[in-house]
């Protein structure tokens, strides 16, 4: 190492200065919204360490000194053979800092979309391992921010959690020390966070941990997360997992698809996963058998809710497309007018059961069929992008029954058809405009996207002038 160091007096941390008279900063290894992890070489043992710095530029107060301390002596004595456990732990100028050992690999996030099989299932059993030897604490430690950047490999090609013991208590301290603003999904990477995240109450439980280790072994397989920006946040509106590749394992892709399941208590635990992993290392296919069943008491959850009204469950089956433009959506899309054609042409020629069945007299009751016809087609597909089509084609076709007195006695039918439409497309606009207003309430300009997108597909179900004027005000910001 070079002599010509010098000490630095101000907060800002640089290369080739003394830090606490003891760790020379080599080079800057990372910088997240709290802290920064520098590579230094420690002054008494000659070692290459890890250096991790929290509000580096501000420092905190003394209260806030004493809550880090507090929150961190809980979790500081952890040990496990997956996590990146800090080796020692102190303060200077009021800026808390751990060292860790040195991992030369650094993160996975440098092997998105370059992660074999082989790897992928190595990568389930240490993270699922280390997250389960903290869920089983007591009290629980939810890590709330599992992600690529926050698992290191070492030189043995082990797995590693880093960044288990911020509490929300103290990311509530480091963002008012920092003068950065509160949100309700603040714990976390939007990316990786799980629906229930983005509810009215967004506390982490054990669950969220497993979804956001589904979202990043996705990520790691594919290229990039399930969802882009949007996170879980994305199924509550209807959307699908998108599907993997066909060169993954089944046993693989059902356990990713396990991991991102909408509903906490239908997800595997951490130590399922483990299970899973041990046995695909044995050679032996996964049990995925009844786990359901016996998973909902060990992720400290509360009870199942009560079974929703039909009309919500039919919403849950109305399913949005996947965010991705490829060869597979075109070729969906040209699928999907020939089955509204196709249907169209069955039910109008053969009529439904009570439903025109007589010949057509005339050109008015000939596009009165023609309109019932499609408006069942595009209603049997149940997807949110036909059901405006099936709603504005039963009116017209409802119009022309008053208009012309054609099948007077088949009009209850057709506005039982509106009223479940209408009821249908009420339900995702209040939707998708309450998933706008989430991101709204973070008040950051890199979300803007995220609510563009979800007031065009309110839009897209529904006019609304309200709407349309946030929508312009966000286009225009």
């Amino acid at each position: 190492m070079s002599e010509d160091r010098t000490e630095k007096t101000d907060m800002e941390l640089q290369e080739n200065i003394l830090f606490h008279n003891r760790y020379h900063l080599i080079r800057l290894l990372g910088r997240g919204g709290y802290s920064e992890v520098w590579l230094a070489e420690d002054s008494k043992t000659g070692l290459e360490i890890a250096l991790k710095v929290y509000a580096p530029g501000t420092g905190l107060d003394e209260d806030g000194v004493q809550i880090f301390t507090q929150e961190f002596a809980l979790v500081f004595n952890l040990n496990h053979s997956n996590l990146l456990k800090p080796t020692f732990f102190d303060e200077e100028e009021r800026r808390p800092y751990l060292i860790m050992p040195y991992c030369k690999f650094g993160s996975v996030s440098k092997m998105i979309g370059q992660m074999d099989e082989d790897m992928a299932w190595r990568f389930l059993h240490d993270v699922a391992s280390g997250l389960n030897y903290l869920h089983s604490q007591e009290p629980a430690v939810i890590h709330q921010d599992i992600k690529p950047d926050n698992i290191m490999m070492d030189e043995n090609h082990n797995f590693l959690i880093t960044d288990f013991g911020i509490s929300v208590k103290v990311r509530h301290t480091l963002r008012r020390s920092m003068n950065l603003k509160d949100s309700p999904t603040n714990s976390g990477t939007l990316s990786y966070m799980g629906p229930e995240r983005f509810s009215r109450n967004p506390t982490a439980v054990k669950a969220s941990d497993v979804w956001a280790l589904g979202a990043t072994i996705y990520e790691l397989l594919e290229g990039d997360t399930p969802f882009g920006m949007h996170g879980g946040i994305i199924l509550k509106s209807g959307a699908e997992i998108p599907d993997m590749k066909d060169s993954w394992s089944q046993d693989l892709k059902t356990i990713v698809s396990l991991c991102l399941h909408i509903d906490p208590w239908d997800r595997p635990t951490a130590a399922r996963i483990v299970e899973w992993t041990e046995a695909h290392k044995r050679a032996q296919p996964c049990d995925f058998s009844g786990f359901k069943s016996d998973e909902a008491d060990s992720q400290n959850l509360p009870p199942l809710p009560e079974k929703e009204i039909p009309e919500e469950d039919e919403l849950k089956a109305t399913r949005a497309q996947p965010r991705k433009t490829n060869k597979k959506i075109v070729t969906g899309s040209i699928i999907t007018i020939l089955i509204v054609l196709g249907i169209a042409a069955f039910l109008l020629i053969n009529g439904k059961d009570s439903l025109l069945k007589n010949t057509p007299v005339n050109e008015q009751e000939k596009e009165f069929a023609e309109l019932v016809a499609l408006g069942d087609s595009l209603f049997l597909l149940q997807e949110e992008r036909t059901l405006k089509q099936a709603l504005e084609t039963y009116r017209r076709a409802d119009d022309m029954a008053v208009t012309y007195q054609i099948a007077n006695t088949h009009t209850p039918y057709i506005r039982n058809q509106i009223a479940v439409l209408t009821h249908k497309t009420d339900s995702l606009f209040r939707m998708h405009v309450e998933n706008a207003e989430t991101y709204i309430g973070m008040d950051d300009k890199e979300l803007y996207p995220n609510i563009i997108d979800f007031l065009e597909k309110a839009l897209a179900l529904k006019d609304d002038p309200d709407t349309k004027g946030l929508l312009d005000t966000y286009k225009n910001k």
